[in-house]
């Protein structure tokens, strides 16, 4: 079985892991960054999947930004951090009371959200 081409567009655009391996960065970070807006990106729908392009300006700009790197938590380590089962870390998330990003079949909870929640 062939492995499809990803759809590259013309001109100079990096994906998102190139985008996070320039900025020493992890690729949810990045797309941790694109949902939020923070990143403008070109996204193609291909198949089933959909796909971010990141253009080069966007790269010069966060370079002199200097995002904040944010650490990322599975549920399991969110829960150990809020002692919760991993239950009520994903009615959490549903509920909208914390964020969290989608990656595959798992969710990435930025530590600032757990910290935020605690607080509350």
């Amino acid at each position: 079985m062939r492995t499809p081409k990803i759809p590259r567009p013309e001109g100079p655009y990096l994906s998102p892991r190139e985008l996070a391996r320039m900025l020493g960065v992890s690729v949810d970070v990045v797309y941790i960054w694109i949902e939020e807006g923070r990143v403008a990106s070109l996204k193609i729908h291909y198949g089933r999947r959909i796909y971010h392009w990141i253009p080069e300006e966007e790269v010069e700009r966060l370079k002199k930004e200097k995002p904040p790197k944010d650490i990322l938590l599975s549920t399991r380590e969110a829960a150990e951090m809020l002692g919760v089962s991993q239950i009520v870390v994903g009615d959490l998330i549903r509920s909208g009371k914390l964020r969290a990003i989608k990656v595959g079949l798992h969710y990435k909870i930025p530590e600032t959200e757990i910290l935020k929640l605690k607080s509350q």
